[in-house]
């Protein structure tokens, strides 16, 4: 990260003190979430180490249709489950221009891919699924590429 960028976030969190974007208490740990939602946060683990299906059992463990019928692929992380309150920090993000729900969940999805990958080699590189050019137009960014820009930075794997 260069220094403008350094700065500027710095500049922007001391004239604007962080806020959780889920309760609107004061943000933790450098984050636009507090310490009680973020222990709220549904983390994906234990998943199927295939498809990152949710499991009741211990990590390592495969889901029953992947044992009987294994995907095209060596590996699934999904850093956290499509439940409260991403359900509601992802719209926020996708279809109402919260930039700051976007850069929070791009901070978690570094995180929790971080500890899904641990010991295991590390993706080859981030390829985001580019929106469809009218879709951009109307949006005016791009959500899968303003996430994964961050997460690739975060992973050390180029974009």
């Amino acid at each position: 990260m260069t220094w403008p960028v350094r700065f500027s976030r710095w500049l922007g969190r001391a004239l604007l003190p962080l806020r959780c974007l889920v309760c609107g208490l004061p943000g933790a740990d450098g984050q636009d979430l507090c310490a009680a939602c973020r222990g709220d946060l549904p983390w994906n683990h234990p998943a199927c180490p295939t498809c990152a299906l949710p499991l009741p059992a211990g990590p390592g463990f495969r889901c029953g249709r992947c044992l009987r019928r294994p995907p095209p692929l060596d590996a699934t992380v999904a850093a956290l489950a499509y439940r409260f309150p991403l359900d509601r920090l992802l719209p926020r993000f996708k279809f109402h221009g919260d930039l700051a729900a976007g850069r929070l969940l791009a901070e978690l999805m570094a995180t929790g891919l971080a500890r899904g990958l641990a010991g295991a080699p590390r993706p080859g590189a981030l390829v985001p699924v580019p929106l469809h050019p009218a879709r951009l137009r109307q949006r005016g960014y791009d959500q899968a590429l303003e996430l994964a820009r961050p997460v690739a930075a975060a992973l050390g794997v180029p974009l």
